[in-house]
Formats: structure tokens, C-alpha cells, sequence
């Protein structure tokens, strides 16, 4: 009960209070505690009032930020550009990785895409000696490239790893299977690096770094230049890219 009349006010407190405490000596200043409880009342009131009104600022600046086509455009700029701050701190994979000079020995290379096996393929095999398996692999990424144009991107690599062959084995008396690895060679296209685009490099052993052999002074360079069919690929000896090569008319029919 709020009452403008003091004199009404503090005997309706007395009454009741009497009646909840009777034979009491205690009399409270009742004019007081009401002035009081009127005062909190009022601060919790405007406190109330303040944080719903923050709220509701708060909200309808949020619905604002991602429904109106200017804060919503800056918005996605700024996640935009972090996106593209993360991506330029991390190397894409399976691109050639150096060392100064050297290419570092590409680690997992036998996650990418098997190409081709020959066997007794190598360049340097010695008349009558054993005939060792080839594989080859590319980054999956260059791979599917090369199915959408008949070309290979730059920074496309390629293993060459090279098997010993055995045969007799468990079961097998006649045929040939492959065993320990004996060499490793890749072959990059980098034309930011090279002034010839493609380079070689061949590890051995344990190595894992390798200097770079390019230009038409190199034998090797020299072989893929006049004999591959696709740049500086032997894809005459793909039989799943060869197709490919020919239907976008990169395929060099004087390679085989």
C-alpha cells in the first residue's frame, strides 16, 4: 500500500506490525523504510530498463551487421582476407620444397598418383645386367590438370623410383616382382626457377637433397626434350594419359 499521507502511511505501519509482533517495544521508523524500499525499487527498475535496452541495441546491431549489404560486404572482405593471410602462411602440398639450391627429397610421394611400371627401362642399365622396375608418381592436384587440359601445371613433379626385380619368391618361380629400392630421380617443372622450365634431380641412398640438372647441356634434359611426347614427358609409356593427350592435341605422334 503506497499512501501520500505521511500520518496515514506510518499508522497503517504501525497497526500492522503491532499485529505480527504484539507486546513488542520495537517501533521501526516505518516512514523511513518505505522511503527506502521505494528508492530500490526504482534503481532496480532503471537497472532493468538499462540492460534491456542494451540488449536489444546489441541485437539489433548483430541483425544489421549480416542483413544490410554494406556491413555484410565488409564483414565477409575482412574474413576474406584472413582466409587468404592463412593460406599464403601455409605451403600447398606436394610442390617442390628447396633447400638454396637443392630440391628436397619429396617425402610422400607414394600417396600420389601411380602412373606406370616398366621394367629393365632404365637409363643408364648395363648390357646383361639385371633389369629393375621403374615406377612413376605425380601429385594428385597435377593429375587431374592434366585430365581437364592435356598439359602439366607448373610446379608438377614427377619420381621415378626404381625397384630391384626378383624372380623366384614364396610362390612365384617364373615371373618378376619388385623388391628393395634401388635409386630415386624426380623431375620438376618450375618456371619461375628454371630458366629451361624443367629440371632433374636424382637422389641416392638416404639423401634427402639434391642439386638441379637443366638446360640442353644435360643429357638428360637433352633425352626428354627430343624424345617425350608430352613437354618433357614420356607419356607415350601412360596408357591411361596417352588418350588424354591426344583428345586436346598436345600429343606429339613423333615420340613413339
Amino acid at each position: 500500500m503506497e499512501n501520500d499521507n505521511k500520518a496515514d502511511l506510518n499508522r497503517w505501519a504501525v497497526e500492522r506490525l503491532s499485529t505480527l509482533v504484539p507486546d513488542s517495544d520495537f517501533r521501526p521508523n516505518t516512514i523511513w523504510a518505505l522511503a527506502r524500499f521505494r528508492r530500490l525499487r526504482g534503481v532496480r527498475g532503471r537497472n532493468g530498463e538499462l540492460w534491456g535496452w542494451t540488449a536489444a541495441v546489441a541485437s539489433v546491431a548483430f541483425l544489421c551487421l549480416f542483413a544490410l549489404s554494406q556491413p555484410r560486404a565488409v564483414a565477409l572482405r575482412g574474413l576474406n582476407f584472413d582466409s587468404a593471410t592463412l593460406r599464403q602462411s601455409v605451403p600447398p602440398p606436394d610442390r617442390p620444397e628447396y633447400a638454396g639450391m637443392q630440391l628436397v627429397r619429396p617425402a610422400a610421394y607414394r600417396e600420389w598418383i601411380y602412373l606406370s611400371s616398366g621394367l629393365g627401362m632404365e637409363y643408364n642399365a648395363a648390357a646383361g645386367g639385371p633389369e629393375n622396375f621403374t615406377n612413376v608418381f605425380v601429385p594428385q592436384w597435377a593429375y587431374r590438370e592434366f585430365l581437364a587440359t592435356g598439359r602439366w601445371p607448373d610446379k608438377s613433379m614427377f619420381v621415378l623410383e626404381s625397384r630391384a626385380s626378383q624372380t623366384k619368391g614364396s610362390i612365384n618361380k617364373s615371373g618378376h616382382f619388385q623388391s628393395d629400392l634401388t635409386g630415386l630421380a624426380v623431375e620438376v617443372k618450375d618456371e619461375t626457377r628454371f630458366a629451361n622450365k624443367w629440371a632433374y634431380f636424382t637422389f641416392g641412398g638416404d639423401t634427402t637433397t639434391a642439386e638441379a640438372m637443366t638446360g640442353p647441356t644435360n643429357s638428360c634434359w637433352r633425352c626428354h626434350d627430343d624424345n617425350a611426347a608430352v613437354e618433357h614427358t614420356f607419356v607415350q609409356f601412360y596408357p591411361t594419359l596417352k588418350p588424354v593427350a591426344l583428345k586436346y592435341g598436345t600429343y606429339r605422334p613423333q615420340a613413339e
